[in-house]
C-alpha cells in the first residue's frame, strides 16, 4: 500500500457541491447564532461547517470566499440592530467580518504545523484574542460575544464566575474544532484521543460543576421587593410632536418649537412617574426605579423636581432610583437639547439623595456628557446596591468595579431589534460578580435575574401595558473568582496563543529542512489535510506503513 497517506487523502476529498454545501449550511447556522437571531445550538455547530469547508480549501479561496458570506450574514444580524448611518455601518461589518474571518483562517494555516493534540486550540484562542481586544479598544463592548448566545444554558453560564465571558467563548469554539477534526477523520476514535479526551473532560467538569452550583449553592436570602416603572413614550411624544417637535426629543435643538406646550408635556411626564412611584410603593415596592431617561428635565427646573422626588422617598418609605435626563439651558432663555447628562438619582426613605450616577458609555458621545465610570455603590437594609445604567452593562470591567455588590440596579432603553437580545446579556454580569440584576427597559424586555443568572421575572415593553415590573430579588450576593481576578483567562489565552504560534514556527522551519534532505521520509498520518474518506483500516495500515518504513531506515 502507498505509504504517502497525504495522496490518499487527497483522492478521497470532498467533492466540490459537498465542499460547498458545507459553507452555506455553517453561513445558514452563524445568522442564527447572534446578532437579531439566537439559537444556543447554532453557535456550537456553524464553526464546525465552516472549519470543513476550509481546511478543503485552499487558503486564499477559502478565506475570501468565507469573508463574502460572512459579510453578508452580519447584514443580516445586524439589520437595525444599531443605528448608524448607511456608510458607517457598512464599515463597521467590514470590520467585523474581517475579525470573525481570522480565526478560520489561522486555524487554516497554523494547525498543520503543530502537534494533534493542541490543533483544536488555534481557533477558540483566536476567537477569545479577537473578542477580547475588540471589547477593549471599540465603543461596543462585549456586544459581539459568542458566550451570550448560551443565555438560559445556565450549568453552562456558572462558568462565568470563573472566566467571564472568555471562558465560554473559549469552550464553544474548542468544542467546534474538535468536532471538525473528528469528522475530518471519518470519526477514527484513535486518531482523535488526543482532542477529544481533554475536551470530554473540560466539559463534564463544567456542567456537573455548575449544575451543583445551581443545586446546591441556592439563594436563600430575604427579598426586597423593586418595581420598574417604564413609561409609554408614545404620548410624551405625540405631544412634542403637537408642539412643533418634529423629531422625537432630538428636535429640541432645533428652534421653531412652542417652548411653552414643551415644558407641559414634559412636566406631565414627571408627574406620570411620580404618581406610579407613589402606587408601586403602596403596593409594597420597597425601592422603585425608573427606565432609562423616563423623563426629560431642564437645567433650571431640577432644583424643583429633586424636591419633590425627595418627598416623594420620604413619605412612601421607599428608596426612588429616577433615572432622568438633563438639558442645558441656553442664555437666552430659548431651551436647547445638547449635552446631556443621562443619570440617575438615588433618594432614600429619609429623604435624603444618596447619590448619582451619570452612564459612562455610550454611541452617541456628541450629544451625551460621559461619567466616570465608576458604579454607584450604596448601603441599604436590603443589602449594597450598585447603580449602572442601560450600555454600560455592556462592559464587564465597569462593572466589576461594584466590588462585592448584592443587587446591580441597571435602568436601560432598548428598541425592538435589540430586545430581548440585549436585555439577556445583562444577566451575564450578574453571574460574573455573584449579584442579583433588575434591569427596568423602556422598549424593550425588562428583566431581573439572582446571582446564578436565573430570570426571577421578565416583561416585554411590546406586550404588556402598563410598562411596570415587579420583582422579589434576592438580597445576598455570592463572592465570585472572577470579581477579584478580572480578565485572568482572556491573558491566559494570549499566552497560550504566543506559544502556539512559536511552535508553529519551529514546526515549519523542522520541516522546511527536512524536506529539503533527500529521502525526508513519508508524511504522517497527521499531516492529511482532510482525510474524512479515509477508512478506519486503511489508517491504521498507512500507520504501520509508515513504522517499519522508519524503522528500516534507523
Amino acid at each position: 500500500m502507498n505509504n504517502d497517506l497525504d495522496t490518499v487523502g487527497r483522492r478521497a476529498g470532498l467533492g466540490t457541491l459537498e465542499k460547498y454545501g458545507l459553507l452555506l449550511m455553517g453561513i445558514f447556522l452563524v445568522i442564527l447564532s447572534g446578532g437579531r437571531f439566537v439559537t444556543p445550538v447554532a453557535a456550537f455547530l456553524a464553526p464546525v461547517f465552516l472549519l470543513r469547508f476550509m481546511r478543503n480549501s485552499s487558503v486564499t479561496t477559502g478565506t475570501a470566499l468565507l469573508y463574502v458570506l460572512l459579510f453578508l450574514s452580519l447584514l443580516v444580524r445586524l439589520h437595525d440592530y444599531v443605528s448608524v448611518p448607511r456608510p458607517l455601518n457598512l464599515l463597521m461589518v467590514a470590520g467585523i467580518a474581517v475579525l470573525e474571518v481570522l480565526p478560520f483562517f489561522a486555524d487554516r494555516t497554523l494547525r498543520e504545523y503543530l502537534p494533534t493534540f493542541l490543533r483544536p486550540l488555534v481557533l477558540p484562542c483566536t476567537f477569545v484574542l479577537a473578542g477580547f481586544a475588540v471589547s477593549a479598544i471599540l465603543p461596543f463592548g462585549t456586544m459581539g460575544e459568542k458566550a451570550y448566545s448560551q443565555s438560559g444554558n445556565s450549568e453552562f453560564m456558572q462558568l462565568l464566575a470563573v472566566t467571564g465571558t472568555h471562558g465560554m467563548t473559549f469552550i464553544i469554539f474548542w468544542f467546534a474544532a474538535t468536532m471538525a477534526s473528528l469528522w475530518g477523520s471519518g470519526f477514527v476514535w484513535q486518531r482523535n484521543r488526543s482532542q477529544v479526551i481533554p475536551l470530554a473532560l473540560c466539559l463534564m467538569i463544567i456542567f456537573v460543576a455548575g449544575g451543583f452550583r445551581n443545586i446546591f449553592d441556592e439563594n436563600e436570602s430575604p427579598t426586597v421587593r423593586i418595581a420598574g416603572i417604564a413609561a409609554d413614550h408614545t404620548t410624551l411624544e405625540q405631544s412634542l410632536r403637537d408642539a412643533g417637535v418634529a423629531n422625537d426629543i432630538n428636535g429640541l435643538s432645533v428652534a421653531g418649537y412652542k417652548a411653552d406646550e414643551v415644558d407641559s408635556a414634559l412636566s406631565d411626564r414627571v408627574q406620570y412617574l411620580l404618581q406610579q412611584s407613589k402606587l408601586q410603593a403602596a403596593a409594597g415596592a420597597r425601592i422603585v426605579a425608573w427606565a432609562e431617561a423616563s423623563a426629560v428635565i431642564f437645567k433650571s427646573d431640577e432644583p424643583g423636581f429633586i424636591v419633590d422626588a425627595a418627598n416623594l422617598a420620604r413619605e412612601s418609605e421607599i428608596y426612588l432610583v429616577a433615572s432622568v435626563v438633563i438639558s442645558a439651558d441656553a442664555a437666552a432663555g430659548v431651551k436647547l437639547l445638547p449635552p446631556l447628562e443621562n443619570k440617575l438619582i438615588v433618594f432614600g426613605p429619609d429623604g435624603e439623595q444618596h447619590g448619582q450616577y451619570v452612564k459612562a458609555r455610550s454611541l452617541w458621545k456628541e450629544s451625551y456628557v460621559a461619567g466616570d465610570g465608576d458604579p454607584l455603590v450604596i448601603d441599604t437594609p436590603y443589602g449594597k446596591i450598585a447603580f449602572a445604567i442601560g450600555f454600560d452593562l455592556d462592559f464587564p470591567p465597569l462593572i466589576r468595579q461594584a466590588g462585592d455588590a448584592d443587587i446591580l440596579i441597571a435602568p436601560a432603553a432598548d428598541w425592538r431589534t435589540l430586545s430581548p437580545h440585549h436585555s439577556l446579556m445583562a444577566t451575564f454580569r450578574g453571574v460574573e460578580n455573584g449579584l442579583s440584576v433588575f434591569r427596568p427597559a423602556a422598549k424593550g424586555l425588562s428583566v431581573a435575574s439572582d446571582p446564578h443568572g436565573r430570570i426571577i421575572a421578565r416583561t416585554d415593553h411590546f406586550r404588556t401595558t402598563p410598562h411596570n415590573f415587579i420583582a422579589d430579588v434576592p438580597t445576598a450576593g455570592v463572592s465570585t473568582f472572577y470579581t477579584r481576578a478580572g480578565d485572568w483567562f482572556a491573558w491566559l489565552i494570549c499566552v497560550l496563543f504566543l506559544l502556539l504560534l512559536v511552535v508553529a514556527f519551529l514546526a515549519a522551519r523542522k520541516r522546511k529542512k527536512h524536506r529539503g534532505t533527500p529521502g525526508g521520509g513519508p508524511i504522517g498520518p497527521d499531516d492529511v489535510r482532510d482525510r474524512s474518506r479515509i477508512t478506519a483500516i486503511q489508517w491504521r495500515e498507512a500507520e504501520r506503513d509508515n513504522n517499519l518504513h522508519r524503522n528500516n531506515r534507523e
